[in-house]
Order: structure tokens, then sequence, then C-alpha cells
């Protein structure tokens, strides 16, 4: 049984590498339209869990983490996002970006962050994220004008 289990495993990880090695994105969704990528994400998200809850073999993980899998796709959602408002910072931009812009990235990011702002006032976002937040210079209201 486990050469089996370690022969799907290998299988896995040689279709992962094949997505990279096309420049694919290697964290797949579950709702991916393709029946193989679909059956890959739910094996990936079996040894996210498995991961998680310390049932996955260092070497496992090690072999994983090589092809670039990412465990937690929050947080890298996040920081992505995080990244990104840094960018128009950096531009000398506000990042305070709306949600209802011209621009379909800029207003993805409004979406966003108007989330995350609800996520404050409902109490649900940490605080780590809400100083990573602050410190790019995102407000949590609208301020007023005179």
């Amino acid at each position: 049984m486990l050469n089996l289990l370690d022969d799907v495993f290998a299988a896995n990880c040689a279709a992962l590498q094949e997505i990279k090695n096309v420049g694919g994105e290697l964290n797949l969704s579950t709702r991916d339209p393709d029946p193989a990528r679909k059956v890959l994400a739910i094996w990936l998200s079996k040894q996210r869990t498995a991961k998680k809850n310390k049932k996955l073999s260092a070497e496992r993980i090690t072999r994983l983490e090589a092809l670039g899998v990412i465990w937690d796709q929050l947080a890298a959602a996040f920081d992505a996002h995080c990244a990104a408002l840094q960018e128009i910072k950096d531009a000398g931009g506000d990042v305070n970006v709306s949600e209802h812009g011209p621009d379909p990235a800029r207003k993805r990011l409004g979406q966003w962050l108007s989330r995350r702002r609800q996520a404050k006032r409902k109490g649900t976002l940490s605080a780590e994220r809400i100083i990573r937040l602050e410190a790019l210079g995102v407000w949590w209201s609208k301020p007023q004008t005179s």
C-alpha cells in the first residue's frame, strides 16, 4: 500500500512540475474546469491539510516546497495585496484605492481593501494585519474634509 501512495505522490509531483515548467500556477483551484487539474487541486488541498495536522512527512514537505507550493494561500494573497499597495505607495500614489475605479486591477484591489475594512469593523482582522495596512497608509474610514 505504501508503494502505491508513494507512486501517487510522485505522479502528482510530476504533474505539478509539468505545470511549473510551462509557467503555470501551481496553487490550483478545486473549482478548475479542467478535470485533471481539479483532481490535482483536491490532492494538493489534502497535502496542505496533512501538513497542517502534522501528518505530512518532512521529505514530502520539502519536495512540495521545492516545487513552489504555497501552504497558506490566504496569507500569500494578503502578502500579494500588500505588495501591490506598496507599489502604489512607492510610485507616490494613494493606497486607499477605490473599488469603483475604471482600472480593473485597482478596482479588485479596492474591493479587497474594502473587505479588510469590513473585517476590522467586525473585529475579525488580526492586529498584525491592521498594523501592516496602517504602515502602508491605509485609512479605516473616509477622512473628513472641511
